[in-house]
């Protein structure tokens, strides 16, 4: 994994959750991870839920903080 994908992993895992991520960083992350990129439309929810659920999705596959 790159070292900008290990402190993305990092910034996830922060607590309090930050809002103030760059969104295409954590993208590129789960990408290299093998996720592929499927865009829907309609507008996309708080940045910090979606760092949450980033946050679950990542647990659950067995990465931790």
């Amino acid at each position: 994994m790159q070292s900008k994908h290990r402190k993305t992993l990092q910034d996830i895992f922060s607590d309090p959750v930050r809002g103030n991520l760059v969104w295409s960083r954590i993208e590129s992350l789960l990408m290299a991870l093998g996720a592929e990129k499927n865009e829907g439309n309609g507008s996309a929810v708080t940045l910090r839920y979606r760092v949450k659920a980033v946050r679950e999705l990542l647990t659950k596959t067995g990465f931790k903080s």
